[in-house]
């Protein structure tokens, strides 16, 4: 019906908002990251990253826009592991069981961010299952997902890299799992939590409207704009750090 393309085309206009957003978070990391580095990999991946942006807007449906954030994440994760030392080996392509402990913390941060990003839709009264971009599966939390991604780079894939490269945890934080997998023992859980819960209290500018507060309130922020954007009361602003 008439009434339906319309949600539907505003649906895949805040889908393609979220995925630019991200994709613009996950370019400048590299950017940042790669001044020092200078790697001709992580270089090339940006201008990946640069065209994959520019091709957003002539998505014409959900699926469309997957493929792109497919193969924008495939781009970014071959640049964001030359970001890491040659003694951690960071297999982005396999997701379960984490092969690695750069993977294990992402995983772990994701699940973090999630949880935070979930809490940030009920406080607005949506009902964290009810996704678009991210489409639906038993027990997902697809909404949440969706808010989640333009804060994934600026959250959890930073605080990755100083875990890391500032050596918080080293090899026997992990733990070998019986299908080959690692994951974090207690202590490095514990320690990951606190990184993760220093990262969410700290404060940043968003750009998009220069206020000014902590990043989880950011997240619920973001929320209450993509309510007013699917009520037709103003259009939404990805969070731009």
């Amino acid at each position: 019906s008439f009434i339906y393309g319309i949600y539907m085309t505003i649906l895949l206009n805040l889908s393609i908002q979220f995925v630019r957003a991200k994709l613009q978070h996950q370019k400048a990391l590299l950017q940042r990251h790669n001044r020092d580095l200078n790697s001709s990999i992580v270089r090339e991946d940006i201008e990946m990253l640069n065209t994959i942006i520019a091709s957003l807007e002539n998505k014409i449906n959900l699926n469309s826009l997957r493929g792109a954030e497919g193969k924008a994440a495939s781009t970014y994760f071959e640049g964001f592991r030359q970001l890491f030392g040659s003694e951690w080996k960071f297999q982005h392509r396999k997701k379960r069981p984490s092969p690695d402990p750069i993977k294990a913390i992402l995983s772990f941060g994701y699940t973090l961010l999630a949880q935070s990003a979930i809490s940030a839709v009920q406080v607005v009264g949506l009902d964290p299952f009810a996704g678009f971009l991210h489409s639906y599966a038993y027990n997902r939390a697809s909404l949440g997902m969706d808010l989640m991604e333009e804060f994934r780079s600026p959250i959890v894939d930073r605080m990755t890299l100083a875990t890391f490269n500032q050596r918080l945890l080293d090899s026997s934080d992990f733990k070998r799992t019986e299908d080959d997998g690692l994951h974090l023992d207690r202590d490095g859980r514990q320690r990951v939590l606190l990184e993760f819960s220093r990262r969410v209290r700290e404060e940043t500018v968003n750009r998009a409207n220069c206020t000014r507060s902590s990043f989880g309130n950011h997240i619920e922020s973001q929320a209450r704009l993509f309510v007013a954007a699917l009520r037709g009361r103003a259009p939404y602003r990805p969070f731009e750090i």
